[in-house]
Formats: C-alpha cells, structure tokens, sequence
C-alpha cells in the first residue's frame, strides 16, 4: 500500500465523522464487523491475502474511532447546567476569558471549563470558583459556530459567565513567567502584546488596531505558533550546533528535545502540537537514516493527533494548518513547472506562496467569510521580513533564559516598530477584506477534487484527451443548468437569535427579514453573529425587505447591527412612542435607506405564489401592543406572524380579520399575555413555532404549552430544536429542525432509501454503458 498513512488517517476521519453523525447501535455492530470479515476474506480470494489484511486493518481503525467519538458524543449530549465549586488551574487565556482545569473536588477532576471574563488571568494562577456552568450545544443556526464539537476539540466541558471567582492565588515561578516578566521589563507596552503573541502564543493582550491590521493582510496565521516558528528555530539551533562541531545526530536530538521543551513552555496549542510531531517524524527519519515521504509523514502526524484528541479535526486552525503543510509539500513544483516554465527563479520564490493560498482558499472563505486581497502580497513582502523580526525574539528569549536580553531587546524593539509601520501603512492604503458568501462543505469538497484532478491530468498521472475534455466539460455544462432549472424551494426560517424573534423568508432571489433579535444590557451583537452568518451560509447578500416588528431591544437591536453593515436594502416599521431611539438609532445607522412607516395596511407579492399582508395597530402605550401583524399565504397555507402582541391586541385582531392559520410564530415568546383560548380555537394551526432563548421570565409559560398540546398542535422551540425550517410545495409544506437527533446508522440508510435507488440505477447504468462499448469496439 503506497503512503499507508494516508488511508490510516482518513480511515479514521471517516470514522470520526460517523461518531458525530450516528450513534452505535448493538446490532449493527455485529454486521459492520461480519460486513468487514466478508469484504477481507472476498479481497484475500480476489487478489492478495495482504489486501485483505489491509482492508482489515483500515475498516478496525475506522470502527475504533466511530465507536471512541460516538461513545462521547452520547456522554456530552447528556450534560447539563450545573452549579460549580472548585478549585483548579488556568491552562490558557485570551482577550475575552481563560480556560480552567478542575483539580478538586474529585469529581470535578480533570473536567476543563471557560470562563468568560474581561480581566483573565496568567497561565498558571489556581483559582477557587463557584457558579453556574453550561454544557456546549450544536449550531442552532446555518452557518453558526457548531459550539460542541469546538469545544470538544479544545477539551471544554462547560462554560460560564456568571462564575465568581472566589480566591486567586499567583502561579509558582517557570520559564514562562521567567519570560513574561522580561517582557515587561524590556519592551514598551504598546508592543508587549505583539511580542507576546509570537514568543508565548498568548493573544490575550495583543491590540486590537494590530490584530485588525493583521487580519487585513492575511497575515494572522504569523500569531500561531507552528511549523514556521518551529522550522526558523530549529535552522537556528542546527546551526549552533554545526558551529560548535556537534554531529548532525547530537544537533537533530538535542534540538527536537528543545523544541518539545519549548512546546511545553507554550502549553502545547494543536498549530504547535501539530508541528512537533511532524519535525518529530522527518528529523526521526534523518537520524535512523530511513527514506521519508513527507506526505506520509505528515498524514502519521495527522494520525497521532486525531488519537490524541479525535475532534480536533473540526478546529478551523487544525484544518488549515494540514491543508497549508500538504500544500506546500506537493502543489509548488507543479505551480513552477505549470506557470513559472521560463523564469525558474521567479517561480521557485513564488510557487510556495501561491500553493499554500490556493490550497487554503476554499477554508478561508468558509471560516471566515471573509478574504483578504492584499494577502498574496503581505505573504510575498511582510513575511519575509517578519523572519528577521521572529529571529530577533527567539534570540531575546533565549538569552533571556540563560543570561540576560538587555543587550538585545533595543534591537528587537526597533524592529517591531519598523514592521508595525510597514504592516499598518499597507493597512491603510490598499483595499484589502472583501466579504464573500461562505461556501457549502459540498463545495469545498468540489474544489478539492477539481484542483487535485488538474494536478493529477498536468503530471500525466490522467490521460484525457481534447474530445474527452469537451465532453466533461459539457456535461459539467449540462449538470450546471439541470441545478439552474430545478426549483428553489420557498422557505421560511425561524432563526435562533436567542430570546428574541428573527424570522426569514426566501423566495425566489428575494427575502424578507422580520426582525433580527437582540440582546438587552449586554454587548453580545445577535445580528453580526448569529443572522450574520446565516444569511451567508443562505447565499443572501442583501435584504430586500427588513421589518420591525415593533422597537423592543430584543427585536431591532440585531437589525441595527445589519443596517450598518449594509444588509438591508429597505426597511419598514410600524407605530411607536415619539422619541423612541431606536428610530433614531435606524436612522443614522445608515441615512441612505428608505424607510416606511406603515400606518395601516400594506400587501407585497401580489401576482406572485407569495401574498403578505402586514397590519399595524393603532399607537398603544406599551411597545409590545404596536407589533405588527403579518399574515402570509403560501400556496395555499398560511402563516401568522405575531410578534409580541397581548391578549388584547387578539381580541381586537379577531374581530377585524380573518386570522385562521397552519402555522402560528406564538407570540411573545410563548408569554402567559398572549395566545389565549379563544385566539388559538380561531386560528386553529397545526404547527406552532416558539422563538425563545435562556431567559428569566419563564418563556415559555407552562399555561401556553399546554393550551398548545391540549389541541393537538405540535410545537417547534428554537431553544432546543435551533432555527426551524419550513419548506413550501405544491402539497403542502415540510418543518425541518437545524437541530437534528443523531440516528442510529442503519435508520438514516433507511430514511434515504430513495437516493440509495437512484446511485444503484446510475451505476447499473454506467456499467451498462460501459459494456455496451466494449462489444462495439470487438
């Protein structure tokens, strides 16, 4: 098997991916493992009994790691909030809370917790805490930070942000504070934080003009200790050694067993884990002499890291420093060869810049949404330059450990200031983020597969000739436009802003935004990080239509935040008190907007499969009784909007309309105010959607579920289920939960019965086709 470490490793990403997705069923083990004793025994008789061990080996590494992630996914999915006293250790830091080790009592041993806070402590300090502390959940919305599995990927259990921390005490004397106490002493404050961030890893008090200057260019992977650091020190003590007489096996030992040193000094983050282990493998392979494959030593790496800690493969960081690593060993000779055939010299300084960003590219846009235009040449002018000043540091800090830095520090200071100008001079002149819509995981995926296939056909791996070119190139064509006439399906979306309401609808190339949640006291901004993300993962640039419901914080706030950001073509709302600053905050939050007040009625879609009637009522003293009422009708079902209208506002409604619904948003976030008895014998919908969030108000109240399920209304809660989907057809409609339960394996085999006929009729159609043109070539 050539490079046996790749399909060990994706052997076992394969089987990480089923633990998420499914859980463990008793039986269906019994026949994955008879499955697996068939397929080797049927590979021993068909080709090589090596094959068939082969095939043995993979198929247990796969199990093995379904069976590990499965195990704990079951294990977090049953965590719960819980009230905390303990005492432990902090293990890491950055600007907006610190990470814990639980050391005592015993039961909370080892159980690793974050603590959000804005003054966070030095690694080291032990801390006595008490308060309440949450398990991480899945994203609740398209597009949102899949919290869990980030936080399996870094240890956490739980986290808090009401925990009060009882007694410090200050961490004992190492290397680190040994480092960090000099850094104070020998550099300026407006650079403690840079320096800082590239000798320890610590971010904490990086500034935040640097980070976004940084981040700007393309140039915050520079922060991240990893193989750069690790390759420019290990040049670095290789050279000593040579200078010194040292044998290339002393100078290889001694510097790997100072580089792990220095890991532990830096608490081992995954970008330096990652780093260690594979200069651990390749200076492994030089002194027992062995032959090595880079590749293959890379994905070995992968391997001990996935067994180390098997989410780390959903860490933004872990993806992009393999992807860069496995770029930059295999694209620049065919980058050189390819582009670059008549100047060698230009295309040898260029070609691994440009492997490392067309290789990261696709998990750049989808982390971050974002990229940067300046980032080819920041990476081709700033990085080469920024070697000087990582050089002059590690310098510093290891005189500092030894000796004294004194004599150096003036240097160092000098230097970062030089760079700093230069990085903050391109910040300023050149344009350089550019949002972009976050692409599926299918499109990645493609991406991959395309440039990997053009790699392969440019090596002369994969004959294809001019005829063969065309006709994939025409059935590219030719699946381009069946997905352009398939129809887009109009839905609406009930997103998970929290406690709060944002309800989107979809149709055709437009939308329509019903508020955007909000969060009262507190700078979380909803609608930058939660509708945010989900309107990119939807491919929805801009909103045609944004309406408020009614100015209560919980409901435009969000939508503030996306009128500034420019995400609102027009906007409308209904009556309010005067002097409301909310207006006013919607106003200057972008001047240019047109804005309608809506004084009666208004209807939008007419002629189209959408018909939307939105009433205001007349100005009441409460915010809650000015929300708008929106009735829509969607091929034949209809949907009733609420906002947080009372019992009152009901009544009223019931006798000027006609309010009968399939679907109800249950106003007031399910509030004992509103959805009264006789509302809901009016209304009479067969779906009710609650939007609610963690909340102090009892939302929703025990009274109104019950109302719902005495009348057989089946009831969809963001909280629990995040956003909910409705899907609209010719039939009727669909609800689908973001939040799906993990099913056993063979159950979601089962449930998709029909695409499983539809793979079997193409390939008995491929093989068909191809045997019918072997008989017309005899």
């Amino acid at each position: 098997m050539k490079r046996p470490c790749v399909w060990v490793s994706l052997s076992a990403g394969l089987g990480i991916l089923m633990g998420v997705a499914f859980q463990v069923d008793p039986w269906i083990l019994g026949v994955i493992l008879a499955l697996m004793s068939i397929s080797s025994v049927i590979a021993g008789w068909r080709f090589r009994p090596r094959v068939a061990r082969q095939i043995l080996i993979l198929c247990g590494i796969l199990l093995f790691f379904f069976l590990r992630v499965s195990a704990e996914m079951d294990q977090r999915a049953e965590l719960i909030p819980m009230e905390v006293e303990a005492a432990g250790r902090v293990v890491s830091r950055n600007a907006t809370g610190m990470v814990l080790r639980l050391e005592t009592p015993e039961k909370w041993e080892g159980v690793r917790i974050r603590i959000w806070t804005e003054d966070p402590l030095p690694r080291g300090t032990i801390l006595r805490v008490a308060g309440e502390v949450s398990p991480y959940e899945r994203a609740g919305n398209p597009g949102g930070k899949d919290e869990l599995l980030w936080a399996a990927s870094q240890g956490l259990s739980y986290e808090g942000d009401r925990i009060q921390v009882v007694e410090a005490s200050s961490p004992s004397p190492s290397l680190e504070t040994k480092l960090r106490s000099a850094l104070r002493r020998d550099f300026p404050e407006e650079i403690q934080g840079l320096a800082a961030a590239l000798v320890l890893g610590d971010r904490t008090d990086l500034e935040a003009e640097q980070r976004e200057s940084m981040r700007a260019l393309g140039l915050s992977h520079l922060f991240a200790i990893s193989g750069f650091h690790f390759a420019l020190m290990m040049l670095f003590l290789r050279g000593i050694a040579k200078r010194l007489g040292a044998s290339p096996w002393l100078s290889n030992g001694i510097g790997l067993i100072l580089l792990w040193m220095y890991g532990g000094i830096i608490g081992f983050p995954i970008s330096a884990l990652r780093a260690l282990v594979l200069m651990s493998f390749v200076f492994g392979g030089e002194l027992t002499r062995l032959r090595v494959d880079r590749v293959n030593l890379l994905f070995a790496a992968v391997f001990v890291l996935l067994l180390v800690e098997p989410f780390s493969i959903y860490s933004v960081g872990f993806q992009l420093s393999v992807v860069a690593t496995l770029s930059l060993f295999i694209l620049p000779r065919w980058i050189q060869a390819v582009f670059f055939p008549r100047t060698p010299i230009v295309g040898k300084c260029l070609s691994p810049i440009l492997a490392v960003q067309a290789g990261v590219l696709p998990l750049l846009m989808r982390g971050f949404g974002e990229v940067s235009l300046f980032v080819f040449f920041g990476n081709l002018l700033l990085a080469p330059l920024f070697v000087g000043v990582l050089g002059i540091l590690f310098l510093w800090a290891g005189s500092v450990l030894f000796v004294s830095g004194a004599w150096i520090a003036p240097l160092a200071v000098w230097l970062i200031h030089g760079w700093l100008a230069l990085v903050d001079f391109c910040a300023e002149s050149f344009m350089t983020l550019v949002p972009v819509i976050k692409p599926s995981w299918w499109s990645v995926a493609g991406y991959y597969l395309l440039l990997g296939f053009f790699y392969e056909a440019s090596m002369g791996r994969i004959a294809c000739s001019l005829a063969q070119g065309r006709r994939v190139f025409a059935a590219l064509v030719f699946a381009l436009v069946l997905g352009l006439l398939y129809p887009i399906p109009i839905r609406l979306w009930v997103l998970d802003v929290g406690q709060g309401d944002g309800i989107l609808l979809t149709v055709r190339n437009q939308s329509i935004l019903w508020d955007a949640g909000g969060t009262p006291f507190s700078d979380w901004e909803v609608g930058r990080n939660r509708v945010e993300p989900a309107l990119d993962a939807l491919g929805i640039r801009r909103i045609d239509w944004g309406i408020v419901t009614h100015f209560d914080a919980d409901h435009v706030e969000g939508m503030v935040e996306l009128v500034e950001d420019h995400r609102v073509k027009r906007l409308l709302f209904g009556p309010h008190q005067p002097n409301n600053h909310w207006v006013d905050d919607l106003q200057l939050a972008d001047s240019m907007i047109p804005i309608i007040s809506l004084e009666k009625e208004l209807k939008l879609g007419r002629g189209n499969p959408v018909i939307i009637r939105l009433d205001a009522p007349p100005l009441q003293k409460k915010e809650n009784g000015n929300s708008i009422l929106s009735q829509i009708q969607i091929k034949g079902t209809r949907v009733l909007l609420t906002g947080d209208m009372e019992a009152d506002n009901e009544r009223e409604w019931l006798r000027k309309l006609d309010l009968r619904a399939d679907l109800l948003k249950v106003a007031h976030h399910g509030s004992n105010t509103s959805t009264t008895d006789e509302f809901l014998d009016e209304v009479n919908p067969e779906i009710a959607l609650i939007s609610v969030g963690k909340n102090t108000y009892g939302h929703p109240a025990p009274a109104v579920m019950q109302r719902l399920t005495d009348r057989d209304i089946k009831i969809y809660r963001t909280d629990r289920l995040g956003a909910v989907e409705v899907r609209f057809t010719q039939g009727g409609y669909r609800v689908i939960p973001f939040r799906q339960p993990r099913l056993p394996f063979w159950r979601w085999i089962v449930k998709r019965w029909r695409l499983w006929c539809w793979w079997g009729i193409a390939m008995l159609g491929g093989i068909g086709i191809g045997k019918w043109k072997t008989e017309e070539r005899l």
